[in-house]
């Protein structure tokens, strides 16, 4: 499978609680999984918890991830990246316990 084939998510800080009670799911979906400020790569934290929504939108741009976030003005941050012109937001779950939506935000353009 080719690094443009796989499906890849970035987990948002504000949805870490439903991320892990749905983390099988998650799993079964994509093949890579990042989670703000959790996930290491070569013990470095890949995506910091305190990353603003423009790093977050910029690093799913360069990288080809999707974004799971309950932040539903995350995209309007996303678009101050000027190559970023399209996005799909789709609302993917909803999360009972923590009482809001989950939303799967896909960069389609630049």
């Amino acid at each position: 499978m080719s690094e443009k084939t796989k499906k890849k998510v970035i987990i948002d800080n504000d949805t870490h609680g439903w991320a892990d009670a749905h983390e099988d799911d998650i799993e079964k979906t994509y093949d890579e999984i990042i989670k703000v400020g959790r996930t290491k790569i070569d013990d470095k934290i890949v995506v910091p918890a305190e990353s603003k929504d423009e790093l977050i939108g910029n690093y799913c741009f360069e990288n080809n991830f999707e974004l799971l976030t309950a932040d539903k003005g995350a995209y309007t941050k996303i678009f101050r990246d000027a190559r970023i012109k399209t996005v799909k937001i789709t609302q993917y779950d909803i999360w009972e316990e923590g009482k809001r939506p989950i939303y799967l935000i896909k960069i389609l353009s630049e």
